[in-house]
């Protein structure tokens, strides 16, 4: 699949996993609009990008005449919709019993509805041009964890949406792309919400471990261009997906024990 001239919405653009698909898809010709809270990160990137094919929109992803105006002002500059990158998320690490109500809403409405809702107004003109809509889920969406009960509901809700979509969008020609990254070492984690007194170490903010956010929008890019339609990054985590859904029960013990065992750890 060439990407040259294409048109692509990337939401969360501004850091992470978004910004370097940004980069990605410059260096491939694509016109990229950008997408996130910050509109002075949004037009630093567009600066360094070429602002003559990149269009800033920023956009509160949770709001969805925001959302509708993103796609409009997408169409008006460019004509149309090749590509929708739903990337915006935010963590949440708690107990269940110890989890913000507000913060658990907010999740929701950033990690599944917005991604929904701006997948519905683009639809109409991805259909047009037989193009791709890529989630950006997690193993998380594949695998429960503990003390992420919360988020991975999230993205077990983001994977199930691609993979019915998938199925009705494919006389239609566009394909859905689901992408699981394992832990990206971005500002996501410093910045989740984390509830309650009883976390493990394990949650604290801490921003080296985990694989390039770069690593991820390379992988991205090539299931775009190869018409791929799931992904995990890095490949080894499959296995692990792999294990627990032949071992669940097992799996679940040994994490459980892992997160009880970091917890009692002398840091």
């Amino acid at each position: 699949m060439k990407l040259a001239n294409q048109v692509a919405i990337i939401t969360g653009a501004s850091e992470g996993i978004g910004k370097a698909l940004a980069e990605l898809f410059a260096r491939e010709g694509v016109r990229v609009v950008l997408a996130a809270r910050s509109e002075e990160k949004l037009q630093a990137l567009a600066n360094a990008l070429g602002p003559d094919r990149v269009l800033v929109v920023p956009t509160d992803v949770a709001d969805s005449a925001q959302l509708k105006q993103l796609v409009a002002r997408t169409v008006e500059r460019f004509g149309g919709l090749d590509i929708l990158v739903n990337n915006a998320g935010v963590g949440l690490y708690a107990r269940v019993e110890e989890m913000d109500w507000e913060h658990f809403r907010r999740m929701w409405e950033v990690n599944f509805f917005a991604a929904v809702r701006l997948t519905m107004e683009a639809l109409p003109y991805l259909q047009q041009r037989r193009g791709v809509v890529v989630n950006i889920s997690s193993v998380a969406g594949k695998m429960p964890l503990p003390f992420m009960a919360g988020y991975c509901a999230t993205k077990f809700a983001l994977t199930a949406f691609s993979h019915g979509l998938r199925m009705e969008l494919a006389p239609a020609g566009v394909r859905v792309l689901v992408v699981c990254p394992g832990r990206v070492r971005t500002e996501f984690h410093k910045v989740a919400y984390r509830d309650g007194r009883s976390l493990p170490r394990i949650f604290e903010r801490r921003d080296s471990s985990g694989i390039p956010a770069e690593r991820v929008a390379q992988a991205t890019l090539r299931a775009i261009q190869r018409g791929r339609r799931e992904i995990v990054v890095p490949w080894h985590l499959r296995l692990l997906v792999a294990f627990q859904a032949v071992f669940p029960g097992l799996t679940e013990r040994v994490l459980a024990r892992l997160a009880q065992q970091s917890n009692q750890a002398q840091w």
